[in-house]
């Protein structure tokens, strides 16, 4: 990682939302660490904690932030592996903005996700930074895609109303690491790997991911809140893409298991992904590599 300049105002304070979240806590953690004044932020009290406020709930329910925010890194959102439904998403960035409108803010960092592009129902689908995004108002883009595009074009609309504000939408891949939700792909498999159980692998076969460790993401967006230069969106993705087959196998070799691997996906169409990462190495040149981090799984 290059080495830290001072934060955006040697006076100010760097609001994270979403603190207790698991990508949260590690970017908190990470600025914490560098010396940043931090306003920690969750919708409920719990340790470290600095500014509680439910984001979703109407806006004279909850205090406004505490005074001296200059910079913001919004984590706070329902994620499928926690939640079905994803309505407070939008809205809770909605009246984030509201609540930051009398603040000095100059740069925001809003973690989105992959989600965001509209894949194609097959053939090669290239995911870089201009590759198409969904549709809000399109009944066929996912709940949860709809809500981080929509979140995406809140902060627009902020930015677009605040010309001192810039902002940079990381969007990420499959992330890991240590404290992630014990029931999403990585963990399951590496914990019936450790106790040698089958591993059933179900869902579509030609099923593809990009996985990025939290350490990671935590560091692109320090160095992105820094930096000059003002991309609209980086990628966050590493350079570990696994096919469903060869990332079962992978798991079970690392962790030297007896596992046997049991097929029940089926044939349902999908894409073939590429992820693109230039953008996000010209500002990180490097990311952790999951063979190195097997043991980060819960």
């Amino acid at each position: 990682m290059p080495a830290l300049r001072p934060a955006p105002n040697s006076n100010g304070t760097v609001l994270v939302t979403g603190a207790c979240g698991f990508i949260g806590s590690v970017i908190t953690a990470a600025l914490r660490s560098r010396g940043f004044s931090v306003v920690a932020h969750a919708r409920r009290p719990c340790p470290e904690i600095d500014w509680v406020a439910d984001l979703a709930q109407p806006l004279h329910a909850y205090d406004p932030p505490p005074d001296g925010i200059v910079a913001v890194i919004h984590c706070a959102a329902a994620i499928p592996s926690r939640s079905s439904s994803f309505d407070d998403n939008e809205r809770a960035t909605s009246h984030l903005c509201t609540k930051l409108a009398e603040r000095a803010i100059k740069r925001l960092i809003h973690l989105s996700s992959v989600a965001v592009y509209k894949p194609p129902v097959r053939g090669q689908w290239i995911i870089s930074e201009d590759a198409q995004l969904v549709e809000v108002d399109d009944p066929h883009t996912s709940p949860y895609a709809n809500s981080k595009r929509a979140s995406e074009l809140a902060f627009d609309s902020f930015a677009q109303r605040h010309s001192d504000v810039t902002i940079v939408h990381i969007r990420a891949s499959s992330v890991y690491g240590p404290g992630m939700v014990p029931t999403t792909l990585l963990p399951v498999l590496a914990s019936r790997a450790l106790r040698h159980e089958p591993i059933r692998l179900s869902g579509p076969r030609k099923y593809v991911q990009n996985f990025v460790h939290a350490e990671d993401i935590a560091e692109l967006a320090i160095t992105l809140l820094m930096s000059d230069e003002r991309p609209y969106a980086v990628n966050a993705f590493s350079d570990d893409t696994f096919g469903l087959f060869a990332l079962a196998h992978f798991i079970r070799d690392a962790l030297r298991s007896r596992s046997v691997i049991v097929d029940n996906t089926d044939g349902a169409e999908a894409p073939d992904p590429v992820f693109v990462n230039t953008l996000a190495r010209q500002h990180q040149p490097t990311f952790r590599r999951l063979r190195d981090h097997v043991l980060d799984l819960p």
